[in-house]
């Protein structure tokens, strides 16, 4: 099987490579009721205020995302 991929078919006709997503170091997975997770996904409506807090603080250390 021949395998193509965009990317190198991109480079050989020296079209830009558009997007640069960051390969982020750290994952944090969170279990939670469904039910009780907003709309913005980053915080549950009974979440308690010191996790919201330390989940907020998470991205301005580098290396994570939420």
């Amino acid at each position: 099987m021949n395998q193509r991929f965009c990317a190198v078919e991109s480079r050989a006709i020296d079209d830009p490579l558009v997007g640069s997503g960051a390969h982020l170091e750290r994952n944090l997975l969170l279990s939670w009721p469904r039910p009780k997770w907003q709309r913005n996904l980053r915080q549950a409506s009974d979440m308690p205020e010191a996790l919201l807090a330390a989940l907020h603080a998470l991205p301005t250390r580098g290396g994570a995302s939420i």
